[in-house]
């Protein structure tokens, strides 16, 4: 299909690209803030079926309430949000990033014009002796680098002694701040927006690191009540990847240092940043037989390739010497009469007559994994949207439902 014609140089048409590309990862959490460029709802379809023949199906619709669509009060809108994929198993590995910190020289004050009075005055200009500290700090996040919703951060932030004891450093400024890209594609549009989280901000400080007779390469490390007890804010959103629109993280971190001695800090000030790309999990984890269910379908083969739409002409019938698909999952007994009829493999498309149709229909996803794999139990996360006050006033609602 013939998209676009460029008149300006050679007649070269654009050619429609493959729409069947597709992510096949979790769904995305609810997401908002992005007005007229891309958002995430759900909305929950119920079709009543009446078999009368002069009666029309019943059909209502769940939606988000919005600026054109006024919804009546018996419309619920709801959040979603996802499982967390399935977390690697910890190690004793970490993810860092360190730079080093080099102050300057004090320069040594500048004579003073004498005077009748200079004679009984016995204070000499100080003059700095030895080189001016030298310190490399690290910020350090478990590896893999994942922050959970409504949780801490667990960063850990390390300072080095690199050159010979002089003067203590002093921690004067501490800032951690997530970050977060949202990147949205519209066929060859794209673009990426940026929006960041403060999650803890702390200036004038006068916290003494270590000693000064402490030793060469010594290492100490601050003390992590600084940001213990403060979790990441309930609208961040989980990491996810979806055909169009996606959603990344990275951690700042900017520490700022000072030296001399309890009570004669130098006005000196080095602020260092840091970046360390992050993931952000939802903090619900996935049952255990969801989990023992995903590891028997990777172990066992791999994916197949993507099916061709029943209708089209270019499709082969199956013909009986032919392999069955690999499907996604293994699949599971019948425990009732109703799924015993139903097909063993989700993906296998079954000989009909003329019509081209299924004989009998696929097994819904309640009825291929409500008998082996139980309900999520764990932890109900916060997390908010931007909401618009004027139509939870419309819909009697406050706020939005977990």
């Amino acid at each position: 299909m013939l998209t676009n014609l460029n008149f300006r140089g050679p007649l070269i048409p654009e050619i429609a690209k493959n729409t069947a590309n597709h992510v096949k990862k979790t769904l995305p959490p609810s997401l908002c803030g992005f007005a007229g460029e891309a958002e995430i709802k759900y909305y929950v379809k119920v079709t009543v079926e009446r078999p009368q023949f002069y009666k029309e199906n019943h059909r209502h619709v769940g939606l988000p309430p919005s600026n054109f669509v006024r919804p009546s009060r018996n419309l619920v809108r709801f959040k979603f949000f996802p499982i967390e994929p399935p977390r690697p198993p910890p190690t004793r590995g970490e993810t860092y990033a360190r730079r080093p910190a080099q102050f300057t020289a004090a320069m040594p004050p500048l004579p003073r014009k004498k005077s009748l009075f200079d004679t009984f005055r016995k204070e000499n200009p100080s003059v700095p002796d030895g080189p001016p500290p030298r310190f490399q700090i690290d910020a350090r996040l478990p590896h893999p680098a994942i922050l959970t919703c409504n949780e801490a951060v667990p960063l850990s932030i390390l300072v080095k002694k690199l050159s010979e004891p002089t003067e203590a450093p002093f921690l004067s400024m501490l800032h951690i701040e997530l970050v977060g890209y949202t990147h949205m594609k519209a066929h060859d549009i794209e673009k990426t927006e940026s929006t960041s989280w403060i999650v803890l901000t702390h200036s004038n400080l006068a916290i003494r690191i270590g000693d000064a007779n402490d030793p060469l390469n010594s290492e100490t490390r601050l003390d992590p009540k600084l940001w213990d007890g403060i979790p990441l804010p309930n609208s961040v959103a989980p990491t996810f990847q979806t055909c169009n629109i996606s959603r990344y993280y990275e951690l700042e971190v900017r520490v700022g240092l000072s030296y001399g001695s309890p009570g004669n800090i130098k006005p000196q000030l080095i602020v260092l940043p840091f970046r360390i790309p992050v993931e952000v999990f939802s903090g619900i984890a996935p049952p255990p037989a969801l989990l023992e269910a995903v590891a028997r379908s990777q172990g066992s083969s791999s994916l197949s390739s993507p099916l061709p739409n029943a209708s089209s002409p270019f499709m082969s019938p199956p013909s009986s010497n032919s392999d069955k698909p690999i499907t996604l999952g293994t699949p599971l007994q019948p425990t009732s009469p109703s799924y015993a009829n139903r097909p063993q493999h989700t993906g296998e498309i079954m000989s009909t007559a003329s019509h081209g149709q299924l004989d009998v229909e696929p097994p819904s996803y309640e009825d291929a994994m409500a008998d082996e794999i139980g309900p999520v139990d764990g932890p109900r996360r916060n997390y908010s949207q931007l909401i618009e006050v004027e139509d939870d006033k419309a819909t009697g609602v406050v706020g939005l439902g977990r």
